[in-house]
């Protein structure tokens, strides 16, 4: 009667160890998500930052979707340099050198309009005066104007990019500009790469005033870039500009 006491007893701890694991697993899986990946975050109104190896996505609270979820994952620089037939890698700039891993966020559910991404920097960039993080956004990499926050380089993306990176910009052609204002008659080109055309003002709230000057033509072996001036006003609108996020959001966006 003793031993199969002994037995029962060994029998009912090992049912109870077994039933731990088990429960174990099903609680990992279960923290995990549906698809049990590690790396798919879902968010929330009170949840809504995700990070992943020092890259960091935020939402604003009313931008969050019921169930939206994020998975994020990272490809090291030498890789990604090496992944020529990625339409992210065929397609980078020649002046572009990552100095990050390359971040890839998939997203689950429906995307907000905005948000804030950023990455940790190495102690070597730091003070890394070349550097700007860029965003892929399918068909081509977009800079970010971003800004330093302790370590960490910070910027805002409308939408969701599929792959976000710091790189470090190197020396380009040089440039030979010139500039076309209203009212001015375009004279030789022939070694000019860069046309800057005036016409627009900024204003406060980050809309633009004016209409960019005629009598240019795309297509000729020079690159249009419009040209901004402030106000006459001792620079109230700049500053109220500069003050202002949603004005600089605006401007941005005006040239994707």
């Amino acid at each position: 009667m003793q031993r199969f006491t002994g037995i029962f007893i060994f029998g009912f701890i090992g049912v109870v160890v077994l039933g731990a694991i088990v429960g174990g697993v099903y609680f990992v899986f279960a923290e995990t998500g549906a698809s049990g990946n590690p790396n798919s975050i879902t968010l929330s109104s009170s949840s809504n930052v995700a990070e992943y190896k020092g890259f960091k996505i935020s939402l604003a609270p009313d931008q969050v979707s019921q169930g939206f979820t994020v998975t994020l994952n990272s490809l090291a620089a030498a890789d990604f340099q090496k992944n020529s037939s990625d339409p992210s890698r065929a397609n980078l700039p020649a002046y572009l050198t990552p100095a990050s891993a390359v971040y890839t966020i998939q997203t689950n559910g429906t995307a907000p309009t905005l948000i804030a991404v950023s990455i940790k920097l190495t102690n070597d960039l730091i003070n890394d005066p070349l550097i700007d993080l860029y965003a892929w956004n399918g068909t081509s990499w977009i800079f970010l104007p971003g800004q330093r926050s302790g370590d960490r380089l910070v910027a805002t993306f409308n939408g969701v990019p599929q792959a976000v990176a710091v790189f470090r910009s190197g020396p380009t052609i040089q440039v030979a500009a010139a500039a076309l204002d209203v009212n001015q008659t375009l004279g030789e080109v022939s070694s000019i790469n860069v046309m800057g055309i005036g016409g627009l003002t900024l204003q406060a709230n980050g809309s633009l005033n004016g209409s960019l000057a005629g009598g240019f033509t795309a297509g000729q072996g020079y690159a249009v870039m419009p040209l901004v001036r402030a106000p006459d006003d001792d620079g109230a609108a700049v500053n109220a500009f500069l003050a202002d996020q949603k004005a600089r959001t605006q401007l941005i966006c005006s040239y994707p």
